[in-house]
């Protein structure tokens, strides 16, 4: 037979944890966002279109 000590210990198993947030505020006034550093690098982008060819053979004029 379990003892109450057993007992104890498997309702805090199975008893929902419950936190208290009614003190907690979304304060983001101190939050800065610094993009001083970013910078959008294209130097090595190439457009290489040697190999496309348009095929307008069959097209017509309605």
């Amino acid at each position: 037979m379990l003892s109450q000590n057993d007992l104890k210990q498997i309702q805090k198993i199975f008893n929902p944890v419950q936190v208290d947030v009614s003190d907690l505020k979304k304060d983001v006034s101190g939050l800065k966002v610094d993009v001083s550093d970013l910078k959008k690098d294209v130097s090595d982008l190439k457009t290489d279109v040697s190999g496309l060819k348009v095929d307008v053979s069959d097209l017509k004029k309605d």
